[in-house]
């Protein structure tokens, strides 16, 4: 889902930060003189992102892992998945979910 829109030709920017972080004068060389579209390219195939109906069938599979999640989700009286206190199930779950429940502000708003 996230990669949808980090891949758009609009968000080139995120792409160039998280791919040019800390990354060799080599590396950036190669990056900025045409690799990241190829990159793009790749990345787009292996993600299978061919066009407007991935986005659909995309939050098809989000609802349906959301409402699979569910089922192990504590109920109201329960703050946390398993305890009293947050632990790796809740640090999980807010990791990956973050990007499609809070997307402006998931890595301040770079993907959205």
């Amino acid at each position: 889902f996230i990669y949808y829109f980090q891949l758009k030709q609009q968000n080139e920017r995120v792409m160039d930060e998280l791919w040019k972080q800390d990354a060799g004068f080599l590396w950036q060389t190669i990056y900025s003189m045409g690799f990241k579209h190829k990159l793009r390219d790749i990345l787009s195939s292996a993600a299978q992102i061919t066009g407007p109906e991935t986005l659909t069938d995309c939050v098809s599979k989000l609802h349906a892992a959301f409402e699979e999640a569910a089922q192990f989700l504590p109920t109201s009286e329960d703050k946390y998945i398993d305890g009293d206190a947050p632990g790796l199930a809740d640090i999980a779950l807010a990791a990956l979910a973050s990007p499609a429940v809070l997307p402006r502000e998931y890595c301040g708003g770079r993907g959205a």
